[in-house]
């Protein structure tokens, strides 16, 4: 009986998600001052976006201010999920919970965003991935699950 392929990654803080957050809030607020507006309220929006930044910078990239942050995750080819959060407090403990891949994901060449569902408490979930997250090899096992897992009557290739 042949095994079903799985793939295992431990996540890594993403250097180029910690850049292009806080580029983009600049460019847009950077945008907001070129249209024809009362100067507060362009500066009330730029004020709004760059708190909205610095709190996902703070979620995302320093997670600090993120619930249960992901660090790691292993995915079958069934769309099986099993993640490892950290728990919510400041123990440094973690958290496995068991998850079934949903309809939704997206598989690119520069970004692989997951969407779950937790078995028993029934949960969404979602992540971004970035390709400095992982090693380059797991970076590529992960595309090619992804992209092959949920194919009808696909076979799973023998690249993992």
């Amino acid at each position: 009986m042949k095994q079903t392929p799985r793939v295992h990654i431990m996540l890594r803080r993403s250097k180029r998600l910690g850049f292009f957050i806080p580029a983009v809030a600049v460019l847009t607020a950077a945008l907001l001052w070129t249209l024809p507006c009362p100067w507060w309220v362009v500066l009330t929006a730029n004020v709004l976006i760059l708190a909205w930044a610095y709190w996902v910078w703070q979620k995302l990239v320093a997670r600090k201010r993120s619930y249960r942050p992901l660090v790691a995750f292993a995915l079958s080819a069934d769309g099986t999920l099993l993640l490892e959060n950290l728990h919510g407090d400041e123990s440094g403990s973690h958290v496995m919970k068991r998850a079934m891949l949903q309809d939704g994901y997206y598989v690119g060449n520069h970004f692989v965003t997951l969407v779950w569902r937790e078995e028993g408490s029934g949960a969404k979930g979602t992540a971004i991935l970035l390709p400095d997250m992982m090693d380059n090899d797991e970076w590529r096992k992960l595309r090619v699950l992804l992209r092959y897992a949920h194919a009808e009557n696909a076979v799973a290739p023998d690249v993992l």
